[in-house]
């Protein structure tokens, strides 16, 4: 998960600001119904980087959403919705934007979708030869709602 959708379900809004609970409605079902999310240092670190900007939010009275702050600490707080991976045990074949480089490893190691509302980032992925052999996609947190609906 790019760390984008976190602090987009932070502010309630999408990619372009407009108010949108999408990424709320994705973290919500993804912890409530028990599933797993990939953890690198990288990701991990988001998740924190994101605990701290909900905080400041919340103090000013800019938490549009109070609950995404307390399901991303209890993400956290939770090993057993941790899966951890190596980013540096795979090597990428194709292009991607650098900053996300380390998203698309963990998805790969993982064979998990990847969620973010980076336009580039999901063209990236879906124009790899790399991902599609091993079924990575990557989608806007609207489409992955259906994904995590369900109990796992």
């Amino acid at each position: 998960m790019d760390e984008c959708v976190l602090l987009h379900a932070l502010r309630g809004v999408d990619a372009h600001d407009l108010l949108d609970d999408s990424s709320v409605t994705f973290l919500g079902l993804l912890f409530y119904n028990c599933h797993s999310i990939v953890f690198t240092n990288e990701i991990r670190g988001a998740f924190y980087r994101a605990v701290n900007e909900g905080a400041s939010l919340g103090r000013r009275g800019d938490l549009l959403y109070p609950g995404v702050l307390h399901i991303l600490k209890q993400i956290l707080g939770t090993p057993t919705k941790s899966v951890w991976v190596n980013p540096d045990a795979v090597v990428l074949r194709d292009t991607f934007p650098d900053e996300d480089e380390y998203l698309v490893k963990a998805a790969l190691l993982a064979s998990v979708h990847l969620v973010t509302d980076d336009g580039e980032l999901i063209s990236a992925v879906g124009a790899s030869p790399q991902c599609k052999q091993v079924g990575v996609a990557a989608m806007m947190p609207r489409e992955a709602i259906e994904s995590v609906s369900a109990p796992e």
